[in-house]
């Protein structure tokens, strides 16, 4: 898959450590997307919540209560990306106001993440 099949607001299905996750595209970096995504898990933490029956979840393909947290970003190849919706709008602004800060202290990371070599790993995690 190419940068030009995914956009900022997709929403995508993914494989992350021993999930298929489904999350939104912030951005986009090179062949990479860096992705917020959902948890079925509720946290005391700052988040945002798509309840299972409301256009939010309609949009995005959720059938559960699913939790977008500041911390939950990640770095994903695009070809590792399957689409699942589109995020509308308000919420993309959202997402976007949630993770700044995550995104924003792991800008160097996300470079690091995306390598020129052949040898480049295949994801690689925003937060520690």
């Amino acid at each position: 898959m190419t940068t030009e099949q995914f956009s900022c607001a997709d929403g995508v299905l993914f494989p992350w450590k021993d999930k298929r996750r489904i999350g939104v595209i912030i951005m986009i970096v090179s062949r990479r997307a860096v992705i917020c995504y959902g948890s079925t898990k509720i946290h005391a933490l700052p988040k945002i919540l798509i309840p299972p029956d409301g256009r939010y979840a309609k949009a995005l393909s959720l059938s559960q209560p699913t939790y977008f947290y500041a911390r939950n970003v990640c770095v994903v190849e695009l070809s590792a990306l399957e689409r699942s919706g589109r995020c509308p709008p308000e919420l993309f602004h959202k997402l976007k106001l949630l993770t700044e800060t995550t995104i924003a202290q792991a800008s160097p990371l996300i470079h690091e993440v995306i390598p020129t070599s052949a040898q480049e790993p295949a994801a690689g995690k925003l937060h520690r």
